[in-house]
């Protein structure tokens, strides 16, 4: 049975939160054997990454790619790898080629990782190139040769440049907030102060909401101002007044009741008796009156009640707080270095919106620090890889030895131990960044060495590296 391909709902998406962006979305069809399908769209809406998902080089967020019946995202990595160099073949967008090798032992890795013999690779690698007309340029010679090795007994490894630093790589700058970049204070190769300002994200919103809380905590410490000052002056001689008002009418009353009464005792039939007992009524009231107002006067001269006075003081305490942290993350818009050194690179522009992650990358499409700070540039260090097969070859620390070789020359400089980084972890590719893991694992050893007055060596740059064997 010949099965189609077929790739099910496939998704991949970059970032998170607001800033997710799909690159393939809910994507499915099928391909049959002998038919020629293309994918065609503008630049930017997720072709390349399509096909990486298809042919197990990118790894998707979610769905399956069914090849000859079974999902290849299900697979092992070991089977993943033996996929790609037995089932797919791929075409780079770019070239992909190795540097030190001829054109025909480019085109015969392939064979060679299929256990194929060298000879055998290379007559078969001819083959292929005189089919498509490039006989004459299969002994074309390597870009570069590297130098040879300077010991009698050496272990080869990759490296890379990196500004010196006690722990860790190159200091990658993150904004801690996001928004458009306003202005940028410094240039690339500056040397700067920790606390140097380097750049100011627009900070208007957050120094509106900073302004609105600071006038929020002062009404609040205002009205608790006004409860700690109770009682007032002016409110309480109201009170006072009220109850000798109170008082007043009550005599007032008091003395109509007596001469009603009075009158009534003498001559029944002088007053009536609901004359009578309106007047006592009168008074009754009147000496509530004056009891409500002696207990209000007795209130607003105690003052504001401390329960009050306690919950007014905690909500000034959490607006003040609340206030703090605004004006704290107001501060996180001007992006501060965070310690003495040089401005390696400024991945932004004035204009450009930076988020939490970084800032998008024009052409490595992914996110980058918005500024990456080194050390001084006259120490460096060199971080080289050592196949994990090559270890126990390895000199122990501190007696490494090491010597490294400016690629496309034959420029040595000496190397001084510096540390293990004691966790040998998955290769990656320095040169493109690539972060996919393979089955060669390495043992990250860092040497440092002073920045040669005569030659042109910085930060990112890769270079040869040879240690001697023990």
């Amino acid at each position: 049975m010949i099965w189609p391909t077929l790739p099910f709902h496939l998704e991949k998406w970059f970032g998170a939160g607001r800033i997710k962006t799909y690159a393939v979305r809910d994507v499915s069809f099928a391909a049959h054997l002998g038919e020629m399908l293309y994918i065609v769209g503008p630049s930017g809406s997720g072709k390349t990454t399509l096909l990486s998902i298809i042919s197990g080089i990118l790894k998707p967020d979610s769905g399956a790619v069914l090849v000859e019946g079974k999902d290849i995202w299900g697979m092992s990595p070991g089977q993943i790898a033996d996929f790609r160099l037995n089932t797919v073949g791929f075409v780079f967008q770019d070239y992909h080629l190795f540097p030190r090798l001829t054109t025909a032992e480019n085109v015969a890795i392939p064979l060679l990782l299929k256990k194929q013999g060298w000879k055998e690779s290379i007559d078969e690698a001819m083959k292929y190139l005189d089919a498509v007309g490039l006989t004459d340029r299969a002994q074309l010679p390597p870009v570069f040769s590297p130098a040879s090795n300077p010991y009698a007994k050496g272990i080869y490894a990759n490296g890379i440049v990196e500004s010196y630093q006690t722990n860790g790589e190159n200091i990658n700058i993150f904004p801690e907030v996001a928004g458009v970049v306003k202005e940028i204070y410094v240039a690339e190769g500056q040397s700067v102060a920790r606390g140097t300002p380097l750049l100011w994200i627009d900070d208007s919103v957050q120094r509106a909401t900073v302004a609105q809380q600071q006038a929020q905590a002062e009404a609040a410490l205002a009205t608790l101002e006004e409860l700690r000052a109770q009682p007032r002056k002016e409110n309480l001689e109201v009170a006072k007044a009220q109850v000798d008002y109170a008082k007043a009418n009550l005599v007032n009353l008091q003395s109509q009741l007596d001469k009603v009464a009075k009158s009534y005792q003498l001559n029944p039939n002088s007053v009536s008796k609901e004359t009578l007992d309106n007047a006592v009524n009168a008074v009754k009231v009147a000496r509530a009156n004056l009891e409500v107002a002696q207990k209000q006067y007795e209130l607003t001269k105690a003052g504001a009640w401390s329960y009050d006075i306690r919950n007014q003081e905690h909500q000034y305490r959490a607006l003040v707080k609340a206030n703090e942290s605004s004006q704290a993350l107001l501060d996180k818009y001007i992006i501060k270095a965070p310690a003495d050194g040089i401005v390696l690179a400024i991945r932004i522009a004035v204009g450009s919106y930076v988020f939490s992650q970084g800032t998008y990358g024009t052409y490595t499409e992914g996110f980058d620090p918005v500024v990456v700070m080194g050390g001084s540039p006259n120490r460096l260090q060199v971080r080289c890889y050592i196949d994990e097969i090559l270890v126990p070859r390895m000199t122990r620390e501190p007696e490494i030895t090491a010597k490294m070789f400016i690629r496309g020359t034959t420029i040595g400089v000496p190397l001084k131990f510096l540390r293990v980084q004691p966790y040998v972890t998955p290769k990656i590719q320095l040169s493109n960044e690539r972060t996919e893991r393979v089955d060669v694992r390495v043992l990250p050893v860092i040497f440092t060495f002073d920045n040669p007055r005569d030659m042109n060596i910085y930060p990112g740059q890769l270079v040869d590296v040879y240690l001697e064997e023990k």
